[in-house]
C-alpha cells in the first residue's frame, strides 16, 4: 500500500495524473490503475470525478494527512537501518594454522578491532582440518585447495617452500639429481595434513609431485 500511498501524494502534488506519472517514471495509465486500485482497497473515493480541476475528496484529505506521516515515518526508518546494514557487526569465528595465525594475522588484528569495532572476533589457531559447518566457523585459512568443492575458497597467497640437506647427508646418501629421486631419501617432513603426504615442484610451467 505504500507505494500507493506515494503515488497519490505524487499525484496531489503534481496535480495531474499524467504530470505525476512523469515526475515519477510511470505510465498515466499505471497511475490510473494505482489510485483506483487504491480507492477499491479503502471503498471510498479519493478524488473529486466530477470536476475538471482534481481535488481531494474530504475522505481523501484526511487519509492523505495521515498517510504522509506514515510515509515519512517509513523513510526515517528506512534510513535509521542504514548504518545497521552497512557497518560489520556480530560474531567472526576465524580457525588459521599456527604459523600463519602467529606470523601473519595476528599483527593485522589491532587495525582490523580498531576499523569494526562492534565485531566479536574469536581466533582459533589450529593445525587441524575443521568442518565449519559442525563447529560454526566462519572463515578457515589453510595451505592447499579445499576437498569440499562446495565452500568459497579464495587463494591469500603463494607459499614457498626450501628443500635442505645438510652436506653430511648428501656426503653418505648422494645428492639427488632430479625431484623425483627424493622418493629414495630420508625426509623429514614439516606440515599437517595433506602436506605430510606429498611434496610439489615446479620450474616455468613445469610441475611435478612426491609422495
Amino acid at each position: 500500500m505504500l507505494d500507493r500511498v506515494r503515488i497519490l501524494a505524487q499525484v496531489v502534488e503534481s496535480g495531474s495524473f499524467s504530470r505525476a506519472a512523469r515526475a515519477l517514471n510511470l505510465a498515466p495509465s499505471s497511475v490510473t490503475r494505482s489510485i483506483d486500485s487504491l480507492e477499491a482497497q479503502l471503498g471510498v473515493p479519493l478524488f473529486k470525478r466530477s470536476t475538471r480541476q482534481l481535488q481531494l475528496t474530504e475522505q481523501g484529505e484526511y487519509f492523505l494527512a495521515r498517510s504522509v506521516r506514515l510515509l515519512e515515518e517509513a523513510d526515517q526508518l528506512v534510513q535509521s537501518l542504514q548504518p545497521l546494514h552497512e557497518v560489520p557487526s556480530g560474531a567472526l569465528r576465524v580457525s588459521v594454522f599456527e604459523s600463519f595465525g602467529a606470523a601473519c594475522l595476528s599483527p593485522l588484528l589491532p587495525e582490523f578491532l580498531a576499523r569494526y569495532p562492534r565485531v566479536r572476533l574469536e581466533v582459533e589457531l589450529d593445525n587441524r582440518l575443521v568442518d565449519l559447518d559442525a563447529e560454526n566457523v566462519d572463515v578457515a585459512i589453510r595451505i592447499g585447495r579445499p576437498a569440499d568443492s562446495s565452500l568459497h575458497a579464495r587463494h591469500l597467497l603463494t607459499n614457498h617452500s626450501l628443500l635442505v640437506a645438510s652436506p653430511a647427508y648428501l656426503a653418505r646418501h648422494g645428492e639427488p639429481a632430479t625431484p623425483y629421486e627424493i622418493a629414495g631419501h630420508n625426509c623429514l617432513i614439516r606440515g599437517h595434513g595433506r602436506q605430510r603426504q606429498h611434496w610439489y615442484f615446479s620450474q616455468g610451467s613445469q610441475q611435478c609431485r612426491v609422495a
